[in-house]
């Protein structure tokens, strides 16, 4: 598999270049539509103080503790709330504290507060003013006071308490028939619970920290200081543009490449000389390169012609397939109609009265002749059912000459309603016979081989050329229309595949095989990617 995928690669390298340049630009796009975000940094240090001085592994232990319980109440209503009435911003708590972000570094006493904002100049008065309002919250809370002082605090306490019992009656009653039952209240339930849980952290914190100011040495405490004030940062943090960028390129050439391995995974069509030898095992014995011929082929068959030079090849080639066998008639027949059959039957039948043989060229396809407007002055009006019809049969009556030298053609005649009846009677035999008598050899220009006319007319010749389109032909079918070829006992002399892409390297090296220098009737071919190549080596850029 790994010689299609790459063959597959070569063949759609389009694909990993289209799908990560549509990935980044969409990626381009979307995060230039995107608000921008802003983030500012402020640190602190929380300084704790040890009863009685002591600095022994468990205090510092201690103290790391409390550390990570100072982290947590950073973000607790009672210092996020002072925060946006100070600022007068216009947002709600939970906004608020959903851009708000605070890290500990491990192993020191540094707190970081993180603020996310569209607005730099904004996200660093927040951190500041957060910053503030902490230690403010932690001066209050272990400060041993009386009075109103005191007042104050047991009703923070006391708006804790209420607050968590208000939570647990909510959660309550969301859960009281059976849990929520919709999205919404879900959503609700989950806010809820967390809303809970942040408030008893920071209860229990506030309780922890009066326990230890309440203690019995009043030395031991925390203190928090602003060591590092937040700046307007100067680049956003989000979107990161060349990061989506590239990881949307890396994403698309994923996708391109999944892409490329699944169409060749899935494109089974014959294209190359080793598909038809995994079909059969017979020679390739022509590859025909997609040129625009002439509608009338006596005009592409001059001595310095690159097609009449492929057809030429394709003449050597077939009589050293005929050497050890007599051959006098072979039909040329394909896998579907439009595969080119009665274009490779009449320029082979032209070559080979080009050599010396008197050539009779039949068109036998009593479906849909094609025969009579690839020669000049040829004429359909009487032809091979005439002859059928006729008793007895006078070939020379219904056999036209063409300006070919040895090239005689016999075209269809008027379209009888019966084509199997007639390609299958035994006049059709007798006059094969007949036909082998007045030429060295017969070409055949039969249907295609899903026809039954076909089977019927090669069972009648010597041998049987296939034509295939390459690139147009599934695997599947050409096996199954060379399967039923292989049951009437008629060999197959060989294989042509016809119309092999121009771009395709196969077809370069059809083409500079048989021309290195020579001059042609067509335009000379070479393909673009050598093209660009060439150009740049002369230095006359690309177009």
């Amino acid at each position: 598999m790994l010689p299609e995928i790459l063959k597959g690669v070569r063949q759609r390298w389009w694909v990993l270049v289209l799908f990560p340049l549509l990935s980044v630009l969409a990626a381009f796009a979307i995060s230039s539509t995107m608000t921008e975000i802003y983030r500012a940094d402020t640190t602190l240090l929380i300084e704790h103080q040890m009863a009685g001085g002591t600095s022994d592994l468990q205090s510092i232990q201690a103290a790391e503790r409390r550390t990570q319980t100072f982290s947590r109440l950073i973000t607790s209503r009672s210092v996020l709330e002072p925060t946006i009435a100070d600022l007068d911003l216009e947002r709600g708590l939970e906004e608020l504290r959903q851009s708000v972000s605070v890290s500990a570094t491990r192993e020191t006493q540094l707190v970081t507060i993180s603020v996310e904002d569209p607005d730099p100049d904004r996200a660093a008065q927040i951190a500041d003013e957060i910053g503030r309002q902490f230690a403010d919250f932690v001066s209050l809370i272990q400060t041993p006071v009386t009075g109103e002082q005191e007042e104050d605090l047991n009703a923070l306490v006391s708006q804790l308490d209420e607050q968590i019992s208000d939570t647990r009656e909510q959660i309550d009653e969301i859960q009281a028939d059976g849990g929520p039952e919709s999205g919404a209240e879900e959503m609700e339930l989950a806010e809820l619970e967390e809303s809970l849980e942040r408030m008893e952290r920071s209860l229990d914190a506030i309780a922890l920290l009066r326990e230890n100011v309440d203690g019995t040495d009043s030395a031991a405490g925390s203190q928090v200081f602003i060591v590092e004030q937040a700046a307007a940062p100067g680049a956003p943090v989000s979107p990161r543009v060349m990061m989506n960028m590239a990881l949307a390129g890396f994403l698309g050439l994923l996708l391109g490449g999944g892409a490329v391995v699944g169409l060749t995974w899935r494109d089974d069509k014959v294209k190359t000389e080793q598909d038809v030898r995994r079909l059969i095992d017979r020679p390739v014995l022509g590859k025909v390169p997609t040129v625009d011929f002439p509608d009338q082929a006596e005009k592409i068959h001059s001595e310095r012609s690159m097609s009449g030079e492929i057809f030429r090849q394709l003449r050597t080639n077939l009589q050293f397939t005929m050497v050890d066998r007599s051959v006098r008639s072979f039909s040329v027949t394909s896998i579907n109609p439009g595969d080119g059959k009665t274009t490779i039957a009449s320029n082979l039948a032209i070559v080979l009265a080009q050599g010396g043989q008197r050539v009779m060229l039949v068109d036998a396809d009593m479906r849909r002749p094609q025969l009579h407007t690839r020669f000049h002055r040829v004429r359909n009006d009487r032809g091979l059912s005439n002859l059928l019809l006729q008793s007895p049969a006078v070939i020379e009556d219904v056999v036209q000459s063409t300006t070919i030298k040895n090239l005689k053609v016999l075209t269809s005649g008027p379209l009888p309603p019966n084509p199997p009846d007639l390609l299958g009677s035994s006049r059709m035999r007798a006059l094969v016979s007949a036909l082998e008598e007045t030429a060295d050899i017969v070409i055949f220009d039969a249907p295609p081989l899903a026809i039954t006319d076909s089977l019927l007319l090669s069972s009648l010749s010597d041998g049987m050329l296939v034509v295939i389109r390459a690139g147009q032909n599934r695997t599947g079918d050409v096996a199954e229309s060379l399967g039923r070829a292989s049951q009437t006992n008629v060999p197959i002399l060989g294989i042509v595949l016809n119309g092999l892409p121009r771009h395709s390297q196969e077809a370069y090296r059809v083409y500079q095989q048989y021309y290195s220098d020579m001059e042609t009737v067509e335009a000379d071919y070479v393909p673009a990617s050598r093209t660009r190549w060439l150009r740049r080596i002369l230095g006359r850029g690309t177009s």
